[in-house]
């Protein structure tokens, strides 16, 4: 994977403002699929989004 050369903005916004849960679905899909693992749905990432990246993907793990 080529890593990142431009600013990058995230904004949580966990769906108040804009429904995001597809966008960090896909996003967190692309980390799980680059160490080697399956991509989960979107309805199993949604109860994962509010608590930061880092638990939103240590809570995917516990699905493997």
């Amino acid at each position: 994977m080529t890593p990142l050369n431009t600013l990058c903005v995230i904004f949580d916004l966990d769906g108040t403002l804009i429904e995001t849960a597809p966008d960090l679905a896909g996003a967190m899909n692309r980390v799980l699929i680059n160490e080697g693992y399956a991509a989960l749905p979107v309805s199993q990432v949604r109860p994962l989004i509010g608590h930061g990246g880092r638990a939103m993907l240590r809570g995917a793990l516990t699905h493997f």
